[in-house]
Formats: structure tokens, C-alpha cells, sequence
């Protein structure tokens, strides 16, 4: 996993002044270094410490430090959720699986000929959901995240992918990024006969009560949207 270097300090820097001063509760530190990179976090940025009194009791939990760049920004307002989107598309790729419409070591040509033209005949999509397709990903810049290549639908993007590089043997090396999850998105479409966020919608939102959420942007075609940052719009 690649993380730039100026944000992998900063989380440690976050996470070494935390536990410093824990015990004594003084977080004027951490104010200063998250004022101080505010550039770097964005305009919505939240951090939250917890205490964790007993490991056997959740409830017992205590939020001691909270810092947010923006006072608007609350609960209830639907915001992007950026990769964590791709716990929601893992979840629903197990719902195929659960159903036996899809396996874990089923090739990805199977439903994507367009990589056999490339010779990818060997990710599967175990590859994909574990970011080890060995497929050449470009660098994350973090003041990037929102930002995306325009593609009319995510069939089209996926077949971009067929085409790149290939850097490592499937299931050698990890690389974190959007190529895998986007990948086993369309599978699904393929396997699921509908567009991407109408299968979200159909077998997670609508049976999770989650009536606020929805993959659907304005910026881009609604179909593109099982891993990259700007697709889903709200939890709740």
C-alpha cells in the first residue's frame, strides 16, 4: 500500500500525540498541527480520539477529543464517504456469492472478455477485492481524491483497466486504489443483469433501511461508482 509520504506523517503525527497525551487529556497540540494542515485534510475534515475504558464493553467508550473543520457539516448531511464505499460493493459482491451466482475464483474474463484480448485470463475476483490484481495503478494524491477520468459508464472504465499494465503477479503484491473494486463492479452488473447502483439500491440500501444513501452524482454517470471517491453520497 502507497500512502504519500506528507499524509503518512501526518497520521502518525495525529496518532503519536493521541496516545501522548491521553493521559493527560491537553490536545492543544493536535489543535495546532490539524489547524496547521488544513490544506492537506480538506474543508470537512473530522478527528475524534475515543477511550477505550473495557474492551468487553463498547459502551463504556468516551469521546475525549473532537476537532472539525466545519461547523455545517453534521450528521445528517449527505456527504461523499469516499473508499469506504468499498466495503459496501465487498458486501454486496457476497450476496451474489452467498446466492452461488458468483464465486471468489471465477476469472474476471469470465464476464470481462476484454482482458482476454489482454492476456489477464488469471485475476480473479478474489484479485480484485483484495487490491492484488497486479494491474499498475496510477499514485493517490490526496487533494486529488475527488477527482476522477470521465467515462460514460463504468463497462467503458473497466475496459480502460484491461489495457494497463501489469506490475505484479495477481495475488503477490497489494496496491491500494480503485482498480479492483471497480473491476468486481462490473462483474456484478454482468452477473446481476442491472447497472451498478440500482443493484446496490435493490439488495443492500432497501433491505438495510438505508434511505438517505445512494451512489447516484451528478458529476459522473451513475454507473461508475463501486470504488472511487466521489460515488457514494451518505450513510445513515
Amino acid at each position: 500500500m502507497k500512502i504519500p509520504a506528507r499524509l503518512s506523517f501526518l497520521l502518525f503525527y495525529f496518532l503519536f500525540f493521541a496516545s501522548s497525551l491521553l493521559s493527560q487529556k491537553d490536545f492543544s497540540d493536535i489543535d495546532q498541527l490539524l489547524e496547521a494542515k488544513k490544506d492537506v485534510l480538506g474543508k470537512d475534515f473530522i478527528a475524534m480520539v475515543w477511550w477505550q475504558r473495557d474492551a468487553s464493553n463498547p459502551e463504556m467508550d468516551t469521546l475525549i477529543y473532537k476537532k472539525q473543520t466545519n461547523q455545517q457539516f453534521k450528521t445528517t448531511v449527505q456527504a461523499p464517504i469516499a473508499s469506504a464505499s468499498k466495503w459496501l460493493t465487498a458486501a454486496l459482491v457476497m450476496t451474489f456469492v452467498d446466492e452461488g451466482k458468483l464465486s471468489l475464483d471465477d476469472p474476471v474474463v469470465k464476464y470481462v472478455p476484454e482482458f482476454g484480448k489482454y492476456f489477464k485470463n488469471y485475476i480473479t475476483v478474489r484479485h480484485c477485492l483484495s487490491q492484488t490484481t497486479g494491474i499498475e495503478s496510477e499514485p493517490i494524491k490526496i487533494l486529488k481524491l475527488l477527482e476522477r477520468k470521465k467515462f460514460a459508464t463504468l463497462e467503458e472504465e473497466v475496459n480502460s483497466f484491461a489495457a494497463k499494465k501489469i506490475s505484479d503477479n495477481p495475488g503477490e503484491e497489494f496496491y491500494y486504489g480503485n482498480i479492483g473494486l471497480n473491476i468486481v463492479g462490473r462483474v456484478l452488473e454482468v452477473v446481476g443483469k442491472r447497472r451498478f447502483d440500482q443493484l446496490m439500491t435493490q439488495r443492500l440500501g432497501r433491505k438495510l433501511a438505508m434511505r438517505r444513501t445512494t451512489f447516484s452524482n451528478i458529476a459522473v454517470a451513475p454507473s461508475i461508482l463501486p470504488a472511487g471517491p466521489n460515488h457514494l453520497l451518505t450513510i445513515t
